[in-house]
Formats: structure tokens, sequence, C-alpha cells
């Protein structure tokens, strides 16, 4: 039984791809719409440390600001469980 390989090592055209590599794409990040805002996620600037709590409220008083969300009060997603324990209780360091 001989195996399909005949697009192993040869040309395809993309649908993209010749406004890819003129650069005549538009990404999403190129878009604008009516009335869009834009969200910015802040990690943690300390590796290994451990949240005792959330104050929130010079973010939420920056000018432009619409919404600051947490694991408190972000949305939740039907059907999504996080993996692991209730992440909204503390979990013990390692090596302790």
């Amino acid at each position: 039984m001989k195996t399909q390989e005949k697009h192993i090592g040869s040309s395809m055209s993309r649908v993209d791809g010749h406004l890819k590599v003129t650069g005549g794409a538009r990404y999403s990040a190129e878009y604008e719409l009516p009335g869009m805002t834009y969200g910015v996620l802040v990690g943690s600037t300390i590796a290994k440390g451990r949240i005792t709590s959330l104050d929130t409220k010079a973010a939420e008083r920056a000018p432009g600001v619409l919404a600051v969300l947490t694991h408190l009060n972000a949305p939740k997603v039907p059907g999504f469980k996080p993996a692991g324990k209730d992440p909204s209780q503390p979990r013990p360091r390692a090596g302790r």
C-alpha cells in the first residue's frame, strides 16, 4: 500500500500566503471597531511570592479603566473548572 506523501517537500500555496509575504495581510491587532476596549494582563513581579491580599482601588480609579478583574470578581466560564484545589484558597509553600 502506497502512502500519500506527495505534499512532503513540495510547495503549497496558502490562502493568506501572498498577503503575508507582501505585507498586505491584516492582523487582529490592526482592526479598530467603534467602542472597542483593550484588556491588559498584569503578572506578578515576584517569582515565588505568595499573594495574601489584592488591593485594586488605585487601578480602578485610573483614567480610562473600565474594570479590574481578579479571581474574586471575574465572570465564571460555564463548564470550566480550574485544575487542582480551589484557586481562591491559599496553597502551602513548597518545601515547608
